[in-house]
């Protein structure tokens, strides 16, 4: 499966950022505009000229995290270590995330990074997404199933919590990912777990987060416009009183 290297939907992530950093800029230069009274402008230049520069910003950081880090990034997970996944139906997607269907349950890879003696280096978590037997049906139960089964197996360790596994091998840098996802997978099914959607789990738990921080990014960017527009007003009627 072949990996973007360009993403047309990350455009928004890094051009919408702009239009809300943009007139803070604007605003900061609108005020050194105040205090030098050789330098004058007025508050809607102010506020194009710095959406121009946070633009400038962004495109070169786009160039930047896209073509290069990014290119280097798929290099990195495109060699012969991850073949195997193919086999099991796990892919690298355009995130860079493995996913995949494997008997039923959904599997992600994650590829992390730490640094490690100064050098930055990739380590691997694999996901799987549960429903809890019918016997659990209160929080509490659930709480305390999830604590009990969370330990160190021989494979690696294995924490449950919030409808979702995850396993972290032992040799995380250089993961045996057949023994790490067919070991976690008989996990699943010893403990009598069913298979549970990733777009419910990510319903239930992603959304809601998502959700919230749009709102205070709008809220932001409402309060910058409205302090801007304040001093635009109050800058016009001190011109027109010195005329």
């Amino acid at each position: 499966m072949k990996v973007r290297l360009i993403r047309k939907e990350e455009y928004k992530s890094y051009f919408i950022s702009p239009l809300i950093y943009g007139p803070l800029l604007g605003l900061i230069i609108y005020l050194v505009a105040l205090v030098d009274n050789e330098f004058s402008m007025s508050v809607g230049k102010s506020f194009v000229l710095g959406i121009a520069f946070a633009f400038g910003l962004q495109l070169f950081g786009f160039i930047i995290m896209e073509m290069f880090v990014r290119g280097n990034q798929i290099k990195k997970l495109q060699t012969e270590n991850f073949k195997i996944l193919d086999q099991y139906g796990i892919y690298l997607m355009d995130d860079l995330v493995f996913r995949g269907k494997y008997k039923g349950f959904w599997i992600h890879i994650f590829p992390n990074e730490e640094v490690v003696k100064k050098r930055k280096k990739l380590y691997f978590v694999i996901n799987s997404y549960y429903d809890y037997p019918d016997y659990l049906n209160d929080k509490d139960s659930k709480w305390d199933f999830d604590k009990a089964n969370c330990n160190k197996y021989e494979v690696g360790t294995i924490n449950f919590g919030g409808n979702a596994v995850a396993n972290v091998p032992n040799d995380k840098y250089n993961p045996d990912f057949k023994s790490s996802i067919d070991f976690l997978i008989s996990k699943l099914q010893e403990l009598e777990l069913k298979p549970l959607d990733f777009k419910i789990w990510e319903d239930n738990y992603i959304r809601p987060i998502k959700e919230k921080q749009e709102k205070e990014e709008q809220k932001r960017t409402k309060q910058i416009f409205k302090i801007g527009n304040i001093i635009d007003i109050k800058y016009k009627s001190r011109t027109h009183n010195n005329l």
